[in-house]
């Protein structure tokens, strides 16, 4: 990796930490009709990618964020890890009664 890659993957950092909050679990944050879905589990973050459905009310929530922790640095996740976030995500988009279309691949 380069020092310019370097200074950008610093720079995402930074700017993901003063924007989160301390608290563990999901927060989300919305850019107009898409947005991002983090969650924090102590230092560790992930970053799940979401848009509004063009065809039918709800979400389109894009499941390939849960492969890697993105903060403190790029990690991949472990099966069981991946396992027990689905699940916490399930429980979490309960909120939205169905709204919410998981995608595999994008």
């Amino acid at each position: 990796m380069d020092d310019r890659e370097r200074q950008s993957r610093d720079a995402k950092r930074r700017h993901l930490e003063r924007m989160l909050p301390r608290a563990d679990g999901f927060h989300e944050v919305s850019r107009g009709r898409a947005g991002t879905i983090y969650y924090r589990e102590g230092e560790r973050v992930l970053a799940l990618e979401w848009e509004m459905n063009a065809v039918e009310p709800g979400i389109l929530l894009y499941l390939h964020g849960l492969d890697e922790w993105v903060l403190p640095a790029p990690e991949p996740t472990s099966a069981a890890d991946r396992r027990r976030l689905r699940a916490a995500l399930d429980r979490y988009a309960g909120r939205y009664r169905g709204t919410v279309r998981f995608v595999e691949d994008t």
